[in-house]
């Protein structure tokens, strides 16, 4: 590979700032600082385990894990530039790898210790990592979306060698769209907004040119990571994605399978 919430009401009214020559004004709702975001368990993986989940970045020193490292250092500074929380992962296609490239760039960036990183499912229609970290039966992406739990039933902290991810999984929708265009989405971002720089959101979305899940979600989003494969992906499938994603909002392109 080369690389080139629910807003928190209660509490709040009558929090002011200094205004100028001293007055005092309210804070604006985006002005407030988010409550930590923690794991709801913790989920203990065996270094075996991560490799058979495809995370590379757990084998520091071999060259394809450097390569997702030198990924990971580009893409902070870019967000930093940008001050960007959040970060689209997505493909013209399915299987142009993807997913593999947000499992393991959200857990090299979990490695440098001083931000918080979290890892979403947002691919709806078809989940990955549930299976991947052992949370088949767990509440999720979906069920939040549904008014059916709260964030933070919905997060949890995967953990091996010391070093820790939070993970949030989804359960399968025929109405993914929708959810991922809905009212709690918007919440959910919001609450992203207001936990930076704590925290850096990377979520795994469906293909951009599959099926319109992405389009409705993805303007809401900082910033956007392309992958793409040798040999697999058309020009003129790149040219589609260009046609739909801003350039202010495409931070990069991953080239995947590349011999």
């Amino acid at each position: 590979m080369r690389e080139l919430v629910q807003p928190l009401r209660d509490g709040l009214r009558g929090r002011t700032r200094p205004g100028v020559g001293g007055a005092s004004r309210a804070l604006a709702p985006d002005e407030i600082a988010a409550p930590p975001l923690v794991g709801r368990g913790t989920i203990a993986l065996a270094p075996k385990a991560l490799r058979r989940a495809d995370v590379l970045a757990a084998g520091e020193g071999k060259r394809r894990a450097r390569e997702i490292d030198m990924l990971r250092t580009y893409m902070l500074h870019k967000m930093e530039a940008q001050n960007a929380c959040s970060l689209a992962v997505i493909g013209a296609q399915r299987g142009v790898g993807a997913t593999f490239t947000a499992v393991n760039l959200a857990w090299s960036m979990a490695r440098r210790r001083d931000q918080r990183i979290l890892l979403v499912d947002a691919n709806l229609r078809s989940p990955a990592l549930s299976s991947r970290f052992s949370l088949s039966t767990h509440l999720g992406l979906t069920h939040y979306l549904e008014g059916r739990a709260e964030l933070e039933e919905c997060v949890y902290e995967v953990e091996s060698g010391g070093k820790s991810l939070l993970v949030m999984p989804c359960t399968a929708s025929d109405e993914a769209a929708e959810l991922l265009a809905s009212r709690r989405m918007n919440e959910l971002l919001d609450r992203l907004r207001r936990s930076r720089p704590e925290v850096v959101a990377v979520l795994d979305l469906p293909a951009l040119l599959w099926c319109d899940d992405a389009l409705g979600v993805l303007p809401k989003l900082d910033s956007a990571l392309l992958v793409v494969a040798a040999g697999r992906t058309r020009r003129a499938e790149i040219d589609a994605v260009a046609g739909l994603v801003s350039e202010d909002k495409l931070a990069g392109v991953v080239l995947n399978d590349y011999r």
